[in-house]
């Protein structure tokens, strides 16, 4: 299995990719297609602190991956069960990643570049308490 950690300073929906020191980071972690992987994203404030897990007290959770930002179309990949906080940071299981969905948007390509989407949501709510995008790499096969 493929563990991808992320660490994303989320001080606006429109989170940026840092290292554990809080530095901006300028290449993207890649997931890769057909590969079962785990996501653990690490949530730092603007000052590189670490998001405490009364902050992501959510009742539940969905993650999307798409190559567009049409909510009319299917993403790519879509998790919405079996999200969990642990320590503060937010695992997201991605069991599926060989989608029909994926495997047209990246066709012949060797990769490409999609936008990720985690929403957190409060009990009995259809709209999200939390949300932050950002974007990762997925690497085709051959």
């Amino acid at each position: 299995m493929q563990i991808i950690t992320m660490y994303l300073r989320a001080t606006s929906v429109k989170a940026t990719l840092v290292d554990e020191w809080n530095q901006t980071v300028s290449v993207l972690p890649a997931l890769t297609r057909g590969l079962r992987a785990e996501l653990v994203l690490k949530l730092l404030d603007e000052n590189g602190e670490a998001f405490g897990a009364d902050r992501l007290d959510y009742a539940s959770w969905d993650f999307a991956v798409a190559n567009d930002w049409d909510t009319e179309t299917t993403p790519q990949l879509r998790v919405s069960e079996g999200i969990e906080v642990v320590d503060g940071d937010i695992h997201v299981p991605l069991t599926e990643t060989n989608t029909e969905e994926l495997v047209a948007a990246l066709g012949k390509s060797e990769q490409g570049t999609f936008g990720c989407e985690l929403a957190g949501f409060t009990a009995g709510e259809t709209n999200p308490e939390f949300l932050i995008q950002f974007d990762i790499i997925v690497r085709n096969r051959r």
